[in-house]
């Protein structure tokens, strides 16, 4: 069990599922972590919690910016948060598939970016983006959260290979189904 005593870690998503279980384990591990989730989480223990609609991409730069700026670094920053709808490629409604784009790729593609520059010029951090399984093994009527999540496993690998050597490190995540909110939802 790796040591996070030194870090500072922030957690999209933290309210609910894996993005809960990950601020928690996070801090079981030493780090000083800030959650950051459109709802609230008051039971969440050790965990400074900033609620952020990520779908306002300023206002997630910016809550990104503050916590920098109070910790002196966010050394791991883990892009949990993401919604789901199902809609059919059929429906022709263009406002659901930019809602679940903006969220799920968009606001972890500008959280990155604004973490990054940081990370670099300490030659030190972490990025988890969540992705899903399912971009491997898609499903009828989830094209816009496949598509979503098939678009940050992309950026995250290819900037994995650009980032590694300048001490950062990027990893995508494909959890498999689990019986969230979002999860129950989906049945």
């Amino acid at each position: 069990m790796r040591d996070f005593s030194d870090h500072v870690a922030v957690v999209t998503g933290a309210a609910s599922g894996i993005g809960r279980q990950l601020a928690q384990d996070l801090v079981a591990r030493g780090a000083e972590v800030v959650g950051i989730d459109v709802q609230d989480a008051p039971d969440l223990r050790d965990v400074r919690f900033v609620r952020c609609d990520l779908s306002d991409l300023d206002a997630f730069t910016s809550t990104l910016q503050q916590i920098e700026k109070e910790h002196d670094r966010i050394d791991l920053l883990a892009n949990v948060a993401g919604i789901d709808r199902g809609v059919s490629a059929a429906e022709n409604d263009r406002t659901v598939f930019e809602r679940i784009l903006r969220v799920n790729f968009v606001a972890p593609l500008t959280g990155t970016l604004a973490v990054v520059p940081g990370m670099v010029s300490r030659r030190r951090g972490y990025v988890l983006n969540v992705s899903s399984d399912s971009v491997r093994s898609p499903i009828a009527g989830a094209s816009a959260y496949i598509a979503s999540k098939g678009a940050l496993s992309g950026f995250t690998e290819s900037a994995a290979l650009e980032l590694k050597p300048k001490g950062v490190h990027l990893h995508v995540l494909y959890p498999g189904f689990l019986y969230t909110s979002m999860g129950k939802e989906a049945i």
